[in-house]
């Protein structure tokens, strides 16, 4: 069968080094996917508005070296980061044409910037998919997943672990980041029917 996304990851924390075009020549298009997602950030990124600045001028670039889209790694937030500056960014992918998929830690990203924060603003009509990281950090699935699913999928977001205040987006447009198994699955689609689907890390296709 058919599966809609590959995600392929150079993984440098600087996200500004993976737009290079010697880190990505050509898309690794593997048989069996419709859809090559270039990843670009991780869980060590520092996210700020000069890196959000820095990337949007090399959307059009990414589109052009053949990927179908892009999915920014969002786990950091550095301190002065805005939601001017990460909207910017989504909208230069959006504007070269590629799908925009957006993942993150399960309540979404940590962050320095001190108190909670509003992100309730968050305009997400710039995301084509947002993809809570549900799973540990050992890659399987912690005790407390149903909750993580629950805050987005049942209370409409709110204050996360991570003192960030969020709406939800739609449903269908969250991708659950679970482990590459089909009992987790079809686990998941159960705890958010109506969800867009899932993503499946810490799977290598090769």
């Amino acid at each position: 069968s058919i599966l809609p996304y590959m995600f392929s990851f150079p993984g440098d924390p600087d996200p500004t080094k993976d737009v290079l075009p010697m880190t990505f020549p050509q898309v690794p298009r593997t048989e069996g996917y419709s859809s090559y997602i270039l990843t670009l950030g991780g869980g060590a990124t520092q996210w700020s508005d000069d890196t959000y600045t820095e990337l949007s001028s090399h959307m059009s670039q990414v589109k052009a070296n053949g990927w179908d889209g892009v999915c920014f790694d969002w786990e950091y937030l550095a301190d002065g980061a805005t939601i001017t500056g990460v909207q910017g960014l989504l909208s230069a992918a959006k504007s070269a044409g590629l799908s925009v998929f957006l993942t993150s830690l399960a309540e979404g990203p940590a962050q320095s910037l001190g108190g909670v924060v509003d992100y309730t603003s968050f305009d997400w009509s710039l995301v084509d998919y947002w993809v809570p990281q549900i799973y540990g950090a050992d890659g399987t699935m912690p005790a407390e997943w149903k909750d993580y699913v629950d805050f987005w999928a049942k209370s409409g977001g709110g204050t996360s672990v991570q003192n960030i205040i969020w709406t939800a987006p739609p449903l269908e447009k969250i991708l659950w980041g679970v482990t590459a198994t089909d009992e987790t699955y079809s686990e998941v689609m159960t705890q958010a029917p109506g969800s867009g689907g899932y993503v499946g890390w810490c799977y290598d296709p090769y």
